[in-house]
């Protein structure tokens, strides 16, 4: 901005505040009467020259000259205080005051002029000193009144008893006060306005400041519970418990910037939670001293898992901790949360952080919901290991069961083979290569197809067809000993009844004998038979080894 532009009333300085209403409009004031001095006081000094050269009396010239000077000083010093500027204005306007006081004497331009110096010390001060403006041009005015009555002041003015003079101090008096009473209750309604604008503007910084809080409070627990839900869903795909703690342990201090994170798992005698894995060098360095803590000892994790409830503890307030973990020399609070699963206690989540009062009641809940995610996911971890193990043994009694089955079958009837030769087939002029593909049932080799072929790699279509024979063999082939077991069965038991039907027939000890040793007889390897009854104690019988059950 331009010099000569920021001499302009409506031009404001930057020392002034531009929010503060009464200081602008002061200062647009003070610059307005500047100018309508200057230009004033340059026309009446004109005036008053020509008026001098003619009477002789220079005062009004020396007095509208000290005005012109004065407001064309002040006017060009815009850029020193307010302060400073509105008392060298006023006390110009005193001693023209005083000069046009001394050249007309007690009228009515030297009472407007003396009431106009107390109304600009109330416009431009602030209430004592406007006050004490008042009080001075009563004073002066009582000085002038003085020296028109005793004759001292010679002045052109008209003669004035000492009752106008009364009358005249009265009413400039009452004016004085009424314009001064306008002027600061105007001055006051505009502070107030001012206050009031200031409390309104800090309440809305106020509120401002607690949506900005409550913003960050909402993001940050937007945040945990989308990591809280992350969380969960990722545990819900690991089953291996090993890597389902690490993940989940390393994801929570990583997400929510805590200090340490470990994870206690209860020991199958219940009486100890043992660490299992905790994050960082800290983590490390337990897990190979082995560290524990009893179920429902002092420590936090302890307490934890013997009452079912989260724990928090603090360095401050009225229930201050000291954390004396070497291994964790930063924590300043912690958190102990049970991992539950229905009705049964698995362990502890312990989270330490290095901040005061790091945790509060939301942070208790979306944690808790953490530790219970844990809970279930180590739940469904072991039932899928135990299930797992189950069907390993399932599976290792079917081989078992397949085998014996199979081998039994193939020592009653040997070898099974069976060899085609395709007379259509062209004559091989190179050398042959030969395919295995074995023939499984339940996961178990009983056999194998061998082909011969002039081919050295066979098409995708090719081995496909073969496997499929070979998946429809083993099916086969499974019924086929099946319904020979069957069958095997049916006619053992077909002959037990027979049996039992001709025992029961016979109505002497000699017939029963007589019958049963003829049926051991019919047995395929029983070439002779024989049975004799004699006492126990003289006979030396081989016994049946029993059969083992499975």
């Amino acid at each position: 901005m331009s010099y000569p532009r920021s001499l302009l009333p409506n031009s404001i300085p930057d020392f002034i505040d531009p929010s503060d209403d009464l200081k602008v409009w002061q200062e647009r004031f003070l610059q307005y009467v500047l100018f309508g001095g200057l230009f004033s006081s340059l026309f009446l000094s004109v005036i008053s020259y020509f008026a001098a050269t003619s009477s002789g009396r220079w005062t009004l010239f020396a007095a509208f000259s000290i005005l012109f000077i004065g407001s064309l000083v002040v006017l060009l010093l815009r850029r020193i205080s307010y302060w400073s500027r509105s008392i060298a204005v006023l006390v110009i306007f005193f001693f023209f005051a005083n000069l046009v006081f001394s050249h007309y004497g007690w009228t009515g331009i030297s009472l407007i002029v003396l009431i106009g110096f107390s109304n600009l010390s109330t416009i431009f001060l602030y209430h004592t000193p406007s006050r004490i403006g008042l009080g001075i041009s009563l004073v002066t005015l009582l000085f002038w009144a003085t020296l028109h009555q005793s004759g001292i002041a010679l002045t052109t003015g008209q003669e004035t008893t000492f009752f106008e003079i009364v009358i005249d101090v009265f009413l400039s008096t009452i004016v004085g006060m009424i314009i001064n009473l306008s002027i600061i209750s105007l001055k006051s309604s505009i502070i107030q306005k001012r206050l009031e604008l200031m409390e309104s503007k800090s309440q809305k910084d106020q509120l401002v400041q607690q949506l900005d809080e409550q913003k960050s409070s909402l993001d940050r627990r937007l945040f945990q519970l989308k990591t809280a839900s992350e969380i969960s869903q990722k545990v819900s795909t690991l089953l291996d418990p090993d890597v389902l703690i690490q993940q989940v342990a390393d994801l929570v201090k990583e997400r929510f910037n805590l200090y340490y994170v470990g994870v206690f798992i209860i020991d199958n005698a219940r009486e100890y939670a043992v660490l299992r894995y905790g994050t960082g060098e800290a983590g490390r360095r337990m897990l190979a001293a082995k560290h524990r803590l009893a179920v429902g000892g002092f420590s936090m994790i302890g307490w934890a898992t013997q009452t079912r409830k989260p724990r928090v503890a603090l360095d401050v307030g009225e229930e201050a901790v000291h954390f004396d973990n070497p291994f964790l020399p930063e924590t300043r609070s912690e958190l102990a949360l049970p991992i539950i699963s229905g009705v049964n206690v698995l362990g502890a989540l312990s989270i330490q952080s290095e901040k005061e009062r790091a945790f509060d009641e939301t942070d208790v809940l979306i944690l808790q919901s953490v530790a219970d995610s844990i809970g279930i996911a180590l739940e469904n971890a072991n039932s899928y290991m135990r299930t797992k193990e189950a069907l390993n043994e399932i599976k290792t009694l079917n081989r078992d069961y397949v085998q014996e089955s199979w081998w039994s079958l193939l020592d009653r009837t040997g070898e099974i083979k069976f060899e085609y030769e395709n007379d259509r087939a062209p004559e091989s002029s190179g050398q042959t290569s030969t395919i295995q593909i074995p023939i499984k049932i339940r996961d178990e080799i009983i056999g194998q197809f061998t082909i011969e072929t002039d081919h050295n790699k066979l098409t995708d279509d090719q081995l496909e067809f073969i496997e499929s024979i070979s998946s429809q063999t083993s099916i086969a082939l499974e019924n086929a000993r099946l319904l020979s077991e069957t069958q095997r069965a049916a006619l053992q038991e077909q002959k037990i009844n027979e049996i039992t039907a001709q025992l029961s027939k016979a109505l002497s000890i000699e017939e029963i004998i007589k019958s049963a040793v003829k049926e051991f007889g019919k047995l395929p390897s029983v070439s002779e038979a024989s049975i004799s009854l004699i006492p126990p104690e003289e006979t030396d019988i081989k016994r049946l080894p029993e059969r083992e059950v499975k």
